[in-house]
């Protein structure tokens, strides 16, 4: 059995004042978004789909007032792990 690959991480600098839960309370009116919600520790959980439509898990906390920090995993297209794949909604 092989190990899971660890998910692809990535931090983003945005301009206080900046709030994910309000961003979050604008984006769960959209109905196209299947997964959707904010968990009780402020993280954002949303499914996007790969590059073959199949779904990511996405996950955004706020770490600071002027960082976020982005997580990607899920299944590629072949089936293994790899977070870094994803296409643009």
């Amino acid at each position: 059995m092989m190990a899971r690959p660890k998910p692809y991480r990535h931090r983003v600098t945005v301009r206080p004042p900046y709030r994910l839960d309000l961003t979050v309370t604008v984006l769960q009116r959209l109905p196209s978004n299947i997964v959707d919600r904010l968990d009780p520790s402020g993280g954002y959980h949303r499914a996007l789909p790969d590059r073959s439509g199949r779904p990511r898990r996405a996950l955004v906390r706020q770490t600071r007032p002027d960082r976020l920090v982005i997580e990607l995993s899920g299944p590629d297209s072949t089936g293994e792990e790899d977070g870094a794949r994803c296409s643009p909604p």
